[in-house]
């Protein structure tokens, strides 16, 4: 079993699609609805409708993905219902109706759309821009192949294991992903306590944990997946120990009121290591390689 679990872990099957115009550009439907074909059907259902307006509506996250900008997101109550509810003598049609919102303006024609129920019953809305990497790694993380305009497609990927990669792909969709492997916690609190090493020496240890992998003779390829995803296993888990412990000793909140600025400073630090740590790791573990294999280089060429 991986150390974070199967996607279906997190979230179910997903319904995908390429939009159209139709779907999406505001000079060819102002409607703000979906049709809900067979796939969105065995996501949501097909019992009573379920309305925002009546206060049983869908709890929805909804996010527009790019390279270029930080995800945009937003929260909102969708509306799932059957347009021919009172047309008996109709077969059923449903719909998922949906508020403007900005992830909705940023959309274009060709963007990939995925709909899938989060395990605490809420809806994700992933829309990816065309060509990004954010849409190949939606593709990936769901098991979509190309999709083309028209009808939702249902993807079952829930089997597969989460590896590091994975893992980064659902966190940057706002998933917390749990590692399950504390076993070398302590040894890490042992050396370090609760201040971060230097990257140099972080990569060292997680190498050094991997007793079965040899650098010298192994594949490098695989190697250096082991290496980025132990470190990154490693990472999460001594970062949640440091959080806590730096939170335990000096919460933001007392007496009901909230430390902004040691908040926002904190959080600045957190997201600032999280950024600048993985792409300099993955470096010292290709130069480790590289030594291990007596090839000459220069770093940062």
């Amino acid at each position: 079993m991986s150390d974070y679990g199967r996607i279906g872990d997190y979230i179910g099957p997903v319904a995908a699609k390429k939009l159209s115009a139709v779907d999406i550009d505001a000079n060819s439907s102002n409607q703000h609805e979906f049709g809900g074909n067979d796939a969105l059907r065995r996501l949501l259902g097909t019992g009573e409708d379920r309305r925002a307006s009546q206060g049983h509506g869908i709890p929805t996250a909804l996010m527009y993905l790019s390279d270029d900008d930080a995800p945009a997101v937003a929260d909102l109550e969708t509306t799932w219902y059957d347009a021919r509810r009172n047309s008996p003598n109709r077969s059923a049609e449903w719909r998922l109706y949906y508020k403007d919102c900005e992830p909705i303006r940023m959309a274009r024609p060709g963007d990939l759309m995925c709909f899938g129920m989060l395990r605490d019953n809420r809806l994700l809305i992933i829309i990816a821009q065309h060509d990004s990497t954010a849409e190949a790694q939606a593709k990936w993380l769901f098991g979509i192949d190309d999709e083309q305009e028209g009808a939702f497609r249902f993807h079952d990927n829930t089997e597969r294991e989460l590896d590091a990669f994975g893992a980064q792909i659902f966190e940057a969709l706002g998933i917390n992903v749990e590692v399950r492997d504390d076993t070398h916690l302590p040894e890490m609190i042992g050396r370090w306590g609760y201040r971060f090493p230097s990257n140099e020496e972080f990569a060292a240890f997680s190498q050094s944990s991997l007793t079965d992998v040899d650098p010298t003779h192994d594949d490098p390829d695989d190697v250096v997946i082991e290496y980025y995803d132990r470190s990154y296993l490693l990472f999460k888990l001594y970062e949640r120990a440091v959080i806590q412990h730096d939170y335990d000793a000096a919460p933001f909140v007392s007496d009901g009121v909230i430390d902004v600025d040691s908040f926002t400073s904190f959080y600045t630090s957190v997201r600032n290591r999280r950024m600048s740590r993985a792409g300099k790791v993955l470096e010292i573990h290709i130069a480790h390689i590289l030594d291990a294999r007596g090839i000459e280089y220069e770093a940062q060429a």
